[in-house]
């Protein structure tokens, strides 16, 4: 029987930044990026609706965290998007969890809350962590997350302290645990080293620094053992929607399938969260990627003469970088 590895982490500053001081952030250079991970928020509340966990605080302060995020990832050349919306999940048992297994959450999430494509990530907020390490803790004493190793659900518990803009660095803080998480999903183990990202801070003392360091092989290791979880934006490959590493009629299927969609963006080629006409023509351009060519499959009700003007305009652009 197939062993589910359960990883926790929690990101600890040991004492409180005044407003004067500046927490160094501190990581390897950003990549070119190759590849786009998608991620859902979800937020745990009481089943009556009651203590809503903390997610990522107002407009201003979540753009920065997932700036953060975003430049983490980045090491590897990942560009990590968050759905723009949060999902509420009314449920006792997902605000303050017992054991955490892919199948509690699928019992205990709705399937319209819980991302359609097995690609994205759930990324859900609680109050409480389940245990054994994190079951008891107070949200507002650090943040934490547990993931179920190589799978798209993790949990985060985030207390409203550390979203105050009177302690610098908290928020770098918040990034570095969701960073941590989705590096499990991506097939990364804890190592002993207190400046990795994948650090175990159950083990190692936090210094002042928020540091995420991620080394050559972590990278490799991510971009092998995570492509359930990646999207290539290079080329004819982000056309292969189901993931064959090839462009045929499998795609195509999959596409006509979700056309129209946007929330389920396995088919979005060109990145602009809506599946349509226009990842048909990025499609088309790359029909036959290592496979055999052959007649490319033709949607009902879009005119050659429009496939073709969509297709002039539909070059591949470079996936957007957040900036912070």
């Amino acid at each position: 029987m197939r062993r589910i590895q359960v990883y926790f982490a929690s990101m600890i500053c040991l004492t409180a930044a005044s407003q004067a001081e500046t927490i160094p952030w501190l990581i390897g250079p950003q990549r070119p990026i190759t590849h786009v991970m998608n991620v859902r928020l979800i937020q745990a509340a009481n089943s009556n609706g009651s203590a809503p966990a903390t997610v990522l605080g107002d407009s201003s302060t979540s753009t920065w965290i997932k700036n953060r995020v975003d430049e983490v990832l980045g090491q590897a050349g990942i560009e990590v998007r968050f759905e723009p919306n949060v999902l509420r999940v009314n449920n006792d048992l997902v605000n303050y969890p017992g054991l955490l297994s892919v199948q509690t959450i699928r019992n205990l999430v709705p399937t319209n809350i819980l991302a359609p494509e097995a690609s994205t990530v759930n990324l859900i907020f609680s109050n409480e962590l389940p245990p054994p390490n994190h079951g008891s803790r107070d949200a507002a004493t650090y943040p934490a997350g547990v993931t179920i190793f190589l799978s798209n659900f993790g949990m985060i518990s985030v207390g409203s302290r550390w979203l105050d803009p009177a302690y610098p660095g908290e928020q770098d803080n918040i990034a570095l645990t969701i960073a941590h998480e989705l590096g499990h999903v991506l097939g990364l183990n804890h190592v002993l080293s207190d400046i990795n990202l994948m650090r175990d801070n159950l083990t190692f003392e936090i210094t002042r620094k928020n540091e995420g360091y991620l080394i050559g092989s972590q990278i490799n290791t991510m971009l092998t053992n995570g492509r359930p979880f990646l999207r290539s934006v290079q080329g004819a490959l982000a056309s292969d929607f189901n993931g064959d590493s090839r462009v045929d009629a499998a795609d195509y299927t999959v596409w006509r399938d979700l056309r129209g969609s946007t929330t389920n963006l396995t088919a979005d080629a060109n990145f602009d969260r809506v599946v349509d006409s226009r990842d048909y023509a990025v499609f088309r351009s790359a029909y036959g990627y290592r496979g055999q060519a052959g007649a490319i499959p033709e949607p009902s009700g879009i005119g050659m003469t429009t496939l073709g003007l969509i297709a002039t305009f539909s070059n591949r652009r470079s996936a957007a970088r957040y900036s912070s």
